[in-house]
C-alpha cells in the first residue's frame, strides 16, 4: 500500500472516529452505531492491505479497536437507564396515564 492509500485510510479512519464523538455527544445510538460498522470494516481490511506494517502501526491499530470498544460500552452505559425507563414504563402503561394528565 502507497504512502498515499495509507494516508487516505488514515484519514478515513479519525472521520470515523469523530462520527463516533459526535454520536455519543448528541446522545444518538443509530449514527453511533453506523459509525462504529463502519469503522470495523475500515479496520478489518487493514492487516492485510497494509504491506508489512510497522511495531507502532500494528499497536496504534490495536489501540484503535480497543478505543472503539470502549466508546461501545460507554455508549450502553448511557441508553442502559433510558431503556429500562421505556421497559418500565411500557410494562406498567405510564405512557397511557401521561397522555391522560396532559
Amino acid at each position: 500500500m502507497s504512502h498515499d492509500a495509507r494516508v487516505e485510510w488514515l484519514q478515513e479512519v479519525v472521520a470515523l472516529l469523530d462520527a463516533q464523538q459526535s454520536a455519543v455527544a448528541a446522545n444518538n445510538a443509530e449514527a453511533f452505531i453506523a459509525a462504529t460498522e463502519q469503522l470495523e470494516q475500515q479496520l478489518s481490511r487493514t492487516p492485510q492491505s497494509l504491506d508489512s506494517p510497522s511495531p507502532l502501526e500494528r499497536a496504534w491499530l490495536r489501540g484503535l479497536r480497543r478505543a472503539s470498544r470502549d466508546q461501545e460500552r460507554l455508549l450502553e452505559t448511557l441508553l442502559e437507564p433510558l431503556l429500562e425507563l421505556d421497559q418500565y414504563a411500557r410494562r406498567h402503561d405510564l405512557a397511557v396515564a401521561l397522555d391522560c394528565q396532559a
